[in-house]
């Protein structure tokens, strides 16, 4: 089963109800943080992976809370457009059955290589 959609209000309503004993992958690729904020709330989680979310300039991390898993992870890549080393935050939350996983924006390390 699988959904796009272009904005929150379109999310799914009754997603948990629909996913009831299956595996969830919510995959949100957005630099807006009251839509992953909003996304978050709906899936339960805690407080403090939605503060995190927030503060865009976190290091590296790993956090345990209750029986959840949040990542935060920096990855630095060649963007082979404009030949720049740049670096790019992804975040994954683990809850239960359901995984989601955010992209935020890339930002230029380097100029040219």
């Amino acid at each position: 089963m699988e959904f796009k959609h272009h904005h929150v209000a379109e999310f799914v309503y009754n997603l948990k109800e629909l996913s009831e004993g299956k595996n969830v992958w919510v995959e949100i690729n957005s630099t807006d943080v009251e839509l992953i904020r909003v996304v978050l709330i709906y899936f339960d989680a805690h407080t403090f992976v939605i503060d995190d979310i927030r503060a865009i300039d976190q290091r590296m991390k790993i956090s345990i809370i209750n029986e959840d898993l949040y990542l935060l992870l920096s990855l630095i890549y060649l963007n082979e457009t404009t030949r720049a080393i740049e670096q790019q935050k992804i975040s994954f939350y683990l809850i239960e059955d359901t995984i989601s996983t955010t992209r935020y924006f890339s930002t230029p390390i380097t100029s040219k290589y």
